[in-house]
């Protein structure tokens, strides 16, 4: 159990990481299962479905969908969490243009300063 649930948040961490905190989601456009989205720099819209949380040692697992629902506000349902609310600041850079060679991405990463992207999860 515990290593599902380690599993769980770690691609949730992903997703947070990949979205655009500004672009809330379009409720028109059916949630991405999340697994099949960490590989893609430009992001699909809509919201994102990370099958088969667990909820308890030897327990059910469910289906959880992120959306973002007003910048920097996503919500998750269900709530998997006993706090009401949790904010939290992920580390980033933000480069410059696309397609950079690797020697010239590797170092507009080093020249890029610290852009943390902050989060406030809430219940869906």
């Amino acid at each position: 159990h515990a290593y599902e649930l380690l599993q769980a948040l770690d691609v949730i961490s992903l997703a947070l990481s990949l979205l655009d905190p500004t672009r809330v989601t379009d409720p028109g456009v059916e949630p991405v299962p999340l697994p099949a989205t960490l590989s893609a720099i430009e992001q699909p819209l809509g919201g994102r479905l990370l099958p088969a949380a667990p909820t308890a040692p030897l327990g059910e697992h469910v289906d959880l969908t992120l959306l973002v629902v007003a910048p920097g506000v996503a919500t998750i349902d269900p709530w998997p969490f006993g706090r009401a609310e949790i904010g939290l600041t992920l580390p980033a850079r933000v480069l410059p243009g696309e397609g950079l060679p690797e020697t010239a991405g590797v170092e507009a990463y080093r020249q890029a300063p610290p852009s943390p992207i902050a989060w406030t999860l809430t219940a869906g």
